[in-house]
């Protein structure tokens, strides 16, 4: 995502587990976030085509978040353009992927988990035409199921 007048990248990551010890439903990861207990700034991601890897760390605290999922088992769907009146391929959902993630607090380990279930997304018109015509999906279609 996107955001501010600088188009910096912001990315949220809803935690799921029980064992989690912070109250806060959601970690914030953004080069213009407010750093404080349990929301981490700033952020390196890199992001492949079935890699994720995000690292964010403040005051103390260290979060890594990695997700996995191979390109051929992901759906491409559509997405609307109201201002062109149609739909275009626009999104890679990986239904099937796999995430780690580790928390540390001044180098010490304090969470971690792994989920076998997770569900990741590539963005992109550009991206998602790309991955028809790499599956040899007609010019035109805006969809395909995985291979």
């Amino acid at each position: 995502v996107l955001e501010g007048p600088r188009s910096s990248e912001s990315v949220g990551v809803p935690p799921r587990s029980q064992r989690w010890p912070c109250t806060w439903k959601t970690w914030k990861f953004s080069p213009s976030a407010r750093t404080s207990h349990c929301t981490v700034s700033p952020v390196r991601a890199r992001v492949a085509d079935d890699v994720w890897a995000l690292e964010g760390r403040g005051y103390g605290w260290r979060i890594r978040v990695t997700g996995r999922a191979p390109l051929g088992r992901a759906h491409v769907l559509p997405v609307p353009l109201p201002s062109e009146k149609r739909n275009s391929a626009g999104a890679i959902e990986h239904l099937s992927g796999e995430l780690e993630v580790e928390v540390s607090r001044f180098g010490r380990h304090v969470w971690s988990d792994h989920s076998p279930q997770a569900a990741l997304e590539h963005g992109g018109l550009d991206r998602a035409e790309a991955e028809l015509r790499r599956r040899g999906v007609p010019v035109g279609e805006t969809g395909a199921a995985p291979e």
